[in-house]
């Protein structure tokens, strides 16, 4: 669905849901984060030590990693 309509394909979802997909193919290399209109399915996003990027649906996995943790990513 997301490599006929790219971000589109979020218009024609139902339901709850979040989620993270990476465009690695030539010339995107984008990430498209989602949820429901709703928020029901919270997403969370922060920085690692290292910079890396992170992002989960629950806080406790990362608080037990001792990484920072940011406010819920908005859309």
């Amino acid at each position: 669905m997301y490599e006929d309509m790219g971000s589109a394909c979020v218009e024609h979802l139902d339901g709850d849901f979040a989620f993270i997909i990476a465009d690695r193919r030539p010339g995107k290399n984008t990430f498209l984060a989602a949820r429901d209109p709703l928020g029901v399915t919270t997403l969370y996003y922060g920085f690692g030590v290292n910079g890396t990027m992170w992002f989960a649906s629950e806080l406790k996995v990362r608080k037990k990693a001792g990484q920072s943790v940011s406010v819920p990513f908005k859309i």
